[in-house]
């Protein structure tokens, strides 16, 4: 399903669940966060930044918006 939202080939997108070095440890490369919120969206799906962040760094983001 997001293979074809993004018009990627299926192996692509199950890589991104492998660890490194082989795979993107369980991550969606940033440069296609910006499509995958996009087609999420048409589909009536919410898909946030902070969703697709790693967690250390989600929950910095996460604090300073709590914070301002």
């Amino acid at each position: 399903m997001v293979a074809e939202w993004l018009g990627l080939d299926r192996s692509a997108v199950q890589r991104w669940a492998y660890p490194s070095p082989k795979g993107s440890d369980e991550q969606v490369p940033m440069k296609h966060w910006p499509a995958l919120i996009r087609e999420a969206a048409k589909r009536g799906l919410v898909i946030t930044v902070a969703e697709l962040m790693p967690d250390d760094v989600s929950e910095i983001a996460r604090a300073q918006q709590s914070a301002a």
